[in-house]
């Protein structure tokens, strides 16, 4: 097994780096009784939040200059779950894809749970072999350390993954009984502190909008000058953002010499869509080719958004702007099996927003009755904080075709929805 033990130091630590952690006190081991510990394996990660770290990981490694064969188009892809011998998910095997070349550069090992370490172990140069020892429909059973077993449920039987299947009984299974500090340390640093602050705000501003309602304190952009003076920070930016986004007059205008094409002027969704398709494009022309949103063909491709999400003069709805989006995506490009997920009430969904963004992935925002807005949807490409909290979310907004910022306190509107945007091909 190839664990590369230094190679993942040095990642954990950039990612201390990275991320503003704190250096954490020498590590020890405390000792924690075994009811404990199983307790802790039955509160396992997200299936979505595995993936996040995985990718953080690949990023990371690409970032800091520490990766042998990953480079800016490796993804991470499920393979397989592993289970403890009580089912619980104990681990997520990832393979690791070139996507421009569609060639495979290793796997990622993920702990299903806290009791393990985030990243178990990743190969960039070679496969995870244990799935070719798993017969078939037998589940991969994973308890801790460095081996690897299958279970066949008709036999209820174990054995080791690995060329002889040697059958072992569940008592002599290699399992984790005590929970490490170092561990520990390691899921903290996973996370950078700013974004976890972020995220933390955005929910306490989403439980006052709920407690409070609409006539509490508004923060609007009226004070946005102010807040400039006193500073800020751009926690996310996404790399490689276009010099300029395109804006709803865009379309509109071009609409007006159209005898064969009506829009109306609320036309935000689809032009939404298309600025988070064009900031893929103009990232890589190439690779995103499929999108056509470029210059020359932004209309035509807009017409068809228009079409497909059955925007009319009252907007767009909530469901046909999914629908439209994958439709798009599904019947017009190469990427036929990307996902598009509506996700209410963004300041519930404050986690699965900026881990999209870290991931140089923009979002769709949508906002209700907002102070400034009112109904109407952007595309977020980054986050900034203020010296005195306040928490903004950098839009291209359809109105103006430069980036601009839209205050994150859920207060200037009803409430605000997101529209995450997964691209498989």
């Amino acid at each position: 097994m190839n664990r590369k033990i230094e190679k993942i130091f040095m990642l954990l630590v950039a990612f201390a780096v990275a991320n503003y952690s704190v250096i954490i006190e020498t590590t020890k081991i405390y000792a924690a009784s075994f009811e404990y510990v199983e307790e802790m394996k039955k509160n396992c990660i997200s299936e979505d939040t595995a993936y996040n770290i995985a990718q953080s990981f690949i990023v990371n490694a690409v970032e800091n200059e520490i990766a042998d064969n990953w480079n800016e188009y490796s993804e991470a892809w499920l393979l397989a779950k592993c289970y403890d011998t009580n089912r619980n998910i104990s681990a997520y095997v990832y393979n690791v894809t070139d996507t421009y070349s569609n060639a495979k550069c290793g796997y990622i090992v993920i702990g299903g749970s806290r009791v393990y370490s985030p990243i178990i172990e990743f190969a960039e140069n070679e496969d995870f072999m244990y799935i070719d020892y798993l017969s078939a429909n037998d589940m991969l059973i994973y308890e801790g350390g460095i081996y690897y077993y299958g279970y066949n449920d008709r036999s209820n039987t174990y054995y080791y993954c690995d060329s002889e299947k040697t059958e072992v009984t569940v008592e002599n299974i290699n399992k984790c009984y005590a929970v490490s500090e170092e561990i520990k340390t390691q899921w903290y640093n996973i996370y950078d502190i700013k974004y976890a602050e972020a995220e933390e705000d955005i929910l306490i501003n989403g439980a006052r909008e709920a407690y409070y309602g609409a006539a509490g304190e508004r923060l609007g952009f009226s004070k946005l000058n102010k807040q400039a003076e006193e500073g800020y920070e751009d926690v996310i930016t996404l790399s490689n953002l276009p010099s300029k986004f395109y804006t709803m007059d865009d379309f509109y205008n071009s609409a007006k010499s159209d005898k064969n094409f009506y829009c109306t002027w609320e036309c935000c969704a689809p032009t939404a869509a298309i600025n988070l398709l064009y900031y893929y494009y103009n990232r890589n022309s190439t690779y995103y080719s499929t999108f056509d949103v470029g210059d020359n063909n932004k209309y035509k491709r807009f017409k068809l958004m228009y079409s497909l999400m059955k925007t009319d003069d009252s907007g767009t709805s909530n469901a046909n702007l999914v629908k439209g989006l994958t439709q798009f995506l599904q019947n017009y490009t190469k990427f036929k099996n990307s996902v598009v997920t509506y996700r209410e009430l963004v300041a519930l969904n404050a986690e699965e927003m900026i881990a999209d963004l870290k991931l140089n992935r923009p979002v769709i925002l949508r906002t209700v009755n907002h102070e400034y807005y009112k109904n109407h949807c952007l595309v977020c490409v980054g986050i900034r904080v203020y010296n005195n909290g306040s928490i903004f979310y950098a839009v291209a907004n359809g109105r103006s075709g430069v980036v601009q910022y839209m205050n994150s306190y859920t207060q200037n509107a009803v409430y605000t929805d997101a529209v995450t945007v997964h691209l498989f091909k």
